[in-house]
């Protein structure tokens, strides 16, 4: 009885033996178990556990690794979107803000922030209304968070310069509902600015072919109707008859060079040649026009002048055409002066021609128009002078062409439109051409 009692009691023993002992080893499973899914959460997706055998806790394991896998792939693809997106949204010409149910901002690109002068800290997690200061942009985000519905509309901006841009706000709706607002800023400042270049261009040159047609048409009726038989009339007429011809003629010229420059039908054939050089042959052209004038042509270059690259016979027409604004706007018994310099101040590799007439100026406000077909400080003046409104366009297109820069400066009214004061009169045309040098 005593060895069956002690038998008993060994069997139990190892019974709860091997219970505690596949209780702990359970315990150490779920433990390493435990501390799987604690560096899962830190983000750790590479680790695994070790499946020791294949019960239920050994497919766990395997289930667990799985899981860790398609949860680094899936962090990992999320990662590469955010990449993606990050780029797209710092390398987009459009403005775009996202903010969130309560109006702060949580993403905003670099177009945004230089829309309206604003850091990317000063920004992020700030109200829309203490970040953004206009007034139409703002009223645009109320109608689309109060309706929940997309809104848009042109506004304004004033920063760096005034701009326009078409503004659309888009609400965030997803499974929770309204999440917040992406708002988009396309800017349409250089659209409008070509729309009302064009709407210029159709009403001016409408004009100024009504103008010369009109004449034809008038003084070609008169002599039909009997002025013809009046030779001094006749004649008179006539004289008038051809002078306007002459004007329609420069007119579709000048607009069918500016055409073929626009289509890139022009072909330079560049090769060194002298500012000096074809500065006289333009001046030997106009010497009689500027000597009826009484207006003087002197020359102020230095004596090491290199020579440029350009197409000489379109480096003729651009100093002919500026020169001989010069002369026909200068005042009776003023001077023209033709100077070159080399390698000007912020003009490396250059050399520069300029033209300076002692003239009445040009205000301005004006200056940045200078260059626009058809644009005139004094239109009276300048139809009266035969000139058609389309020569500096072609000069400063020309000039564009060959690579060059083109300026105006005019110290009407004490400042050049640089800045610069100065109590002298009169326009300052400079061109600059790639040096040889």
């Amino acid at each position: 009885m005593t060895d069956l009692a002690a038998g008993l009691s060994l069997f139990i023993a190892i019974i709860i033996a091997w219970a505690l002992l596949s209780r702990l080893r359970l315990a150490r499973k779920v433990d390493r178990m435990i501390a799987f899914t604690g560096k899962i959460a830190a983000g750790d997706f590479g680790s695994r556990i070790a499946s020791e055998d294949g019960g239920s806790l050994g497919i766990l394991a395997e289930n667990l690794n799985l899981m860790a896998g398609q949860l680094r792939k899936n962090v990992e693809a999320l990662s590469r979107e955010k990449v993606i997106l990050t780029a797209v949204l710092k390398g987009m010409a459009d403005g775009v803000m996202v903010t969130d149910a309560q109006g702060r901002a949580i993403i905003v690109n670099p177009a945004f922030l230089k829309t309206f002068g604003i850091r990317e800290e000063e920004a992020v997690g700030r109200p829309l209304v203490e970040v953004i200061r206009n007034d139409g942009l703002l009223s645009l985000y109320r109608t689309a968070h109060e309706r929940k519905d997309y809104a848009s509309g042109e506004i304004e901006t004033g920063f760096p310069e005034p701009m326009s841009f078409i503004a659309g706000c888009v609400p965030l709706i997803i499974e929770e509902g309204f999440s917040g607002i992406v708002i988009v800023l396309h800017d349409v400042t250089r659209m409008l600015q070509l729309e009302r270049v064009r709407r210029d261009f159709v009403a001016n040159v409408t004009h100024e072919l009504k103008t010369p047609i009109s004449a034809i048409q008038g003084f070609a009726e008169t002599l039909m109707d009997g002025a013809i038989n009046d030779r001094e009339k006749g004649v008179k007429f006539l004289g008038i008859i051809e002078s306007n011809a002459r004007r329609l003629s420069r007119l579709v010229e000048d607009l069918m060079t500016l055409s073929r420059i626009e289509l890139g039908e022009v072909r330079l054939q560049t090769r060194p040649v002298s500012l000096r050089d074809v500065a006289a042959e333009a001046a030997a052209l106009l010497e009689p026009k500027a000597r009826e004038k009484g207006v003087t042509i002197t020359f102020e270059f230095p004596g090491n002048m290199p020579p440029v690259l350009a197409d000489r016979d379109r480096l003729y027409q651009i100093i002919l055409n500026v020169l001989d604004n010069a002369v026909k706007y200068s005042p009776r018994g003023e001077s023209v002066i033709i100077a070159g310099a080399d390698q000007p101040s912020g003009y490396d590799g250059m050399a520069e021609i300029s033209i300076t007439d002692t003239g009445s100026g040009i205000p301005p406000e004006m200056l940045p128009r200078m260059g626009e077909r058809f644009f005139r400080v004094d239109p009276a003046r300048s139809r009266e002078l035969g000139g058609t409104g389309l020569g500096l366009a072609i000069v400063k297109h020309l000039v564009r062409l060959h690579g060059g820069k083109f300026s105006i400066e005019s110290p009407v009214h004490g400042q050049t439109d640089s800045g610069r004061a100065t109590g002298s009169r009169g326009t300052k045309v400079s061109l600059f051409f790639k040096s040889t040098l």
